[in-house]
């Protein structure tokens, strides 16, 4: 990303903030303003990738941020380094499925075409399989190292 894109997604946070004021989407914050903030352009960025022609979110891709907590807070950045470990490592068709759905954006027709699924219904079930043993392992790993 150039400095010029980084600086258009900044303004872009900004304009985004006012406008959800002006339009009364936003009434009361329910996290910091730096935390909401940050949340607009970490979306404005990842839709930006997605735009992108060819270029795809790679397995150590962020997980989506809790709005509640400080991206600066220790616990909270040791939780997402575990979980990002835990994701990048999940078997197959585990990655692929919670990939394409939450960094990809893909409806569930378009994941049982990819996977060759029978119908969307076969892809949501295995999403959320997946998911069961993703808060599992999750949970585990939080439990050891004494975050939960």
């Amino acid at each position: 990303m150039s400095q010029d894109e980084a600086v258009d997604i900044y303004q872009e946070s900004f304009l985004a903030l006012y406008r959800n004021v002006a339009q009364r989407k936003l009434t009361q914050l329910t996290c910091s303003l730096k935390t909401y903030l940050f949340r607009i352009g970490r979306n404005l960025l990842l839709k930006q990738c997605r735009q992108k022609k060819g270029e795809y979110l790679t397995r150590s891709a962020d997980l989506p941020i809790d709005a509640t907590e400080e991206p600066e807070n220790p616990e909270w950045m040791r939780k997402q380094e575990i979980a990002n470990r835990v994701i990048a490592s999940l078997e197959e068709p585990c990655h692929t499925v919670l990939t394409l759905y939450y960094w990809h954006r893909k409806s569930m027709k378009e994941i049982a075409d990819a996977l060759q699924y029978k119908n969307d219904q076969v892809a949501k079930n295995k999403k959320g399989s997946c998911l069961k043993k993703l808060k599992i392992v999750l949970l585990e790993h939080f439990k050891k190292e004494d975050l939960v």
